[in-house]
């Protein structure tokens, strides 16, 4: 049997590319020879296939999880501070005075809010009550969200700027966020604003049990019809209402104004969005896998000399 030696292995010898070509340049033919010999076993060449699948798919499952938790929070605001007359409808959707005889006025306002814009409102009524919808359901960007194609809403927080201008003294007037759904009126409890200056209310964590049917024609709610904010719930629109009630004859005049409106929904993706999300990782994940694997090592023992020890 020949003594193994010391001599380097010449260059045309060497691995073209891996790992173990570095490792080439700092061991004895003798270590060289045994290092190789232990790789390519074939116990080994399933170990290293197996870190290499195991790897991959620990990069897929790491991507993965990242991809559909960040798809999973999404937000979306809805501000206006303007009030563009153009932008709003109002609609009088409960009246129960004598002859439905109330009346209401909603208008842009260019100063006087805070600081500047806001949208006035003026009711006028008798012995009863009424009730307003404001919606921002038209101009360049309704209020308006789908949950049947965009995802179901998980929670909604909302809030506005009041004031309460002109009317009896110790008067209020009500205001509260809207939705209109299915051709129904969902809000939740009401604010009443007493000051004569500007207040800020901010309501947080909202889920759809949190609102309750306004009943139509007249004033009454049905606190056990709620909105459907699951994923196969329909059109939402949004906006606010404001409402005004007395148990005398007497005609009451009270101007009010909002500003600031402002509603953040946490919503989920649609289960095609996730859908479409778990494939394109697959994908990348299978074709770094496959990358991967075929960049492995692939040197025979005469590429290095590993030939039969005489």
């Amino acid at each position: 049997m020949n003594a193994p030696t010391s001599q380097a292995i010449p260059w045309r010898q060497r691995a073209p590319f891996g790992y173990r070509t570095q490792r080439m340049l700092h061991y004895t033919e003798h270590a060289t020879r045994h290092s190789y010999r232990q790789a390519f076993l074939p116990h080994n060449r399933r170990v290293l296939r197996r870190q290499i699948v195991t790897g991959g798919f620990a990069w897929l499952l790491a991507v993965g999880l990242g991809l559909t938790t960040s798809a999973r929070a999404a937000t979306i605001n809805f501000i206006d501070g303007v009030f563009n007359n153009a932008d709003w409808t109002g609609t009088k959707i409960a009246d129960t005075t004598a002859g439905a005889s109330a009346a209401f006025i909603a208008l842009q306002q260019p100063a006087g809010g805070n600081p500047t814009f806001y949208r006035q409102t003026t009711h006028s009524w008798g012995l009863g009550g009424l009730r307003v919808a404001h919606l921002r359901n038209i101009g360049g960007m309704p209020f308006t969200y789908n949950p049947s194609s965009s995802g179901a809403i998980t929670s909604l927080d909302y809030g506005y700027d009041l004031i309460y201008q002109m009317g009896p003294p110790g008067g209020a007037v009500a205001y509260s966020l809207l939705l209109r759904q299915g051709g129904k009126y969902y809000a939740p409890v009401v604010d009443n604003i007493f000051a004569n200056s500007w207040t800020s209310f901010t309501h947080l964590g909202l889920t759809s049990s949190n609102f309750y049917e306004l009943l139509t024609p007249g004033l009454g709610i049905n606190i056990l019809s709620n909105p459907d904010f699951s994923a196969t719930g329909s059109l939402i629109e949004f906006g606010y209402q404001s409402a005004n009630s007395q148990a005398t004859t007497h005609v009451f005049t009270k101007v009010s104004g909002i500003d600031n409106f402002r509603m953040r929904m946490q919503t989920v993706p649609e289960p095609e969005a996730v859908i479409s999300i778990a494939v394109g990782v697959i994908v990348m994940g299978g074709f770094a896998v496959w990358k991967t694997r075929q960049m492995r090592p692939r040197v025979s023992p005469e590429a290095v000399g590993l030939g039969g020890i005489g």
